[in-house]
């Protein structure tokens, strides 16, 4: 008779039991909801304007109605390196800034696409009063970059010299100093020689008074599929420690200088870019600007040991002057130990280049010249030697090269290969088309095959050319340009 009661209690329990759980389900849609659809309340909780908000995992930023968003993408930048966000995006199509700086930022600034997305650099915005001026700056780090355009003209206040994007170490603790940066599918274009400014589009570098061995940035750096045109420099690398640079996959055009590598030791592949060089008539005069494409320099104050790989890249000399050189690498006042190889590559130089180069290596020793295609003109395609001390160069000698199964059919050049002096012990082996090949030294190097120079009408003459004199070697003005910019 006890039994019904107790079935009935059961009954009711369980019926309780299910209303319960039915209002914990409904309470947490509620919340659930009220969090997707509540972007104001977050937005107000990263500590920026209504411009940024929070979504998920990512902080997006919209451009104001004037585009101005200096002061968006410098909260948002913070905001990321406080709450931990990893990923900042350019939601909008047009933005324009002055300069924004961020310090230990580990995440990705993105936009839709090159096409979609445009930051502009407002003009006399900035500040130049240094050499680690930037649009975009980051202090160490690990930063990506990617998929949008970064157009520049004339940003400086007072005529300066300024990065766009600027890598470096810690200014107040030297001892900061490990970066790490990939840039991916960017366009950064600038206003050539209208801009009143030095502009660079890259720089990776230890901050200024940051200048003993132990306090060099390290890291890493990658350019991958992006386009670079008309800047006074395109890409500047000084990493220590065996740091690893790419370039890759990207292309350069009307720019004063598109790759440089100054005082280093880092491990750098420069591979399958387009680089146009000597292609842009207005730089000042003597500067070195506008003739080159890819420098290596070293003076007093570099490391002892550098390495460099240039692999499957398309040169192409645009003639404006008579001296454009493709790929330079020079050592002033020190010995580096400098392992260059260049490989796979194709040169295709200008009838009006009379007394540049294709490859041009002043105090470099042990390089590998291997499996390059050659066509068109060139005062010389392979041009090795030493320097002159009275220039400031080592003038040691130059040993150890192996110019290896290169493609000279399609050469007009006047020499193919130009040993200068001081160069011993190179081997030339292995060609396709025979090269043209004038020595300058007195030692003794291997040519295995070559042909006669004298059909070449100026060949001759080429023996009287001594690439390592200020007339010729444009590098040289370039190194002191160098210097004055990175003041």
């Amino acid at each position: 008779m006890n039994a019904q009661p107790d079935q009935g209690l059961r009954v009711r329990e369980r019926c309780m039991k299910k209303i319960i759980a039915t209002c914990f389900r409904i309470r947490v849609t509620a919340l659930l909801l009220i969090t997707a659809y509540s972007a104001p309340s977050v937005a107000q909780e990263v500590g920026c304007s209504s411009y940024v908000t929070a979504n998920g995992g990512t902080i997006e930023v919209e451009a104001r109605e004037s585009g101005e968003s200096t002061e968006d993408l410098q909260c948002a930048m913070q905001a990321a390196i406080d709450g931990g966000y990893s990923d900042i995006f350019l939601v909008s199509g047009d933005y324009s800034i002055s300069n924004v700086a961020a310090k230990n930022l580990v995440g990705t600034i993105r936009g839709r696409s090159k096409g979609t997305t445009k930051v502009t650099i407002n003009d006399y915005s900035i500040s130049c009063n240094g050499a680690s001026t930037s649009a975009f700056s980051f202090t160490n780090g690990n930063i990506s970059l990617k998929n949008f355009t970064i157009s520049v003209q004339t940003p400086c206040a007072d005529p300066g010299s300024v990065s766009v994007v600027g890598i470096y170490s810690d200014g107040g603790k030297c001892s900061n100093r490990t970066a790490f940066a990939n840039l991916d599918r960017l366009a950064i274009t600038g206003a050539g020689t209208d801009s009143e400014d030095y502009v660079t589009g890259v720089t990776v570098a230890a901050a200024e008074g940051c200048s003993a061995s132990n306090e060099r940035i390290l890291g890493t750096l990658k350019v991958n599929r992006s386009e670079i045109t008309k800047l006074h420099f395109g890409v500047f690398t000084s990493l220590a420690g065996g740091g690893q640079v790419d370039i890759n996959y990207n292309s350069f055009a009307e720019v004063g200088l598109p790759i440089t590598i100054f005082n280093a030791q880092q491990s750098t592949t420069v591979l399958a870019n387009t680089i146009n060089y000597n292609d842009s008539s207005d730089f000042d005069s003597g500067s070195g600007l506008g003739t080159v494409g890819v420098y290596i320099v070293s003076d007093k104050d570099s490391p002892g040991s550098n390495s460099t790989a240039l692999k499957s890249n398309k040169f192409f000399d645009g003639g404006l002057s008579p001296s454009g050189v493709a790929i330079s690498a020079g050592q002033l006042e020190k010995k580096v130990a400098h392992k260059l190889f260049i490989s796979a590559n194709t040169f295709t130089g200008n009838s009006n280049n009379i007394s540049g180069a294709g490859i041009l290596a002043i105090d470099t020793r042990d390089g590998v010249i291997s499996s390059n295609k050659f066509k068109s003109s060139a005062g010389a395609w392979i041009a090795l030697s030493n320097g002159p001390a009275s220039s400031g160069f080592v003038e040691g000698p130059v040993t150890g090269w192996g110019v290896l199964a290169n493609s000279f059919s399609a050469s007009s050049a006047t020499a193919d290969i130009d040993f200068g002096p001081g160069t011993a012990g190179a081997v030339v082996v292995g060609s396709s088309g025979s090269p043209c090949v004038i020595s300058q030294s007195n030692a003794d190097n291997y040519i295995l095959d070559e042909s006669e120079c004298a059909s070449r009408t100026v060949a001759a003459a080429r023996r009287d050319v001594d690439m390592r004199q200020p007339e010729y070697y444009e590098p040289e003005r370039l190194y002191r340009l160098l210097l004055k910019v990175r003041q």
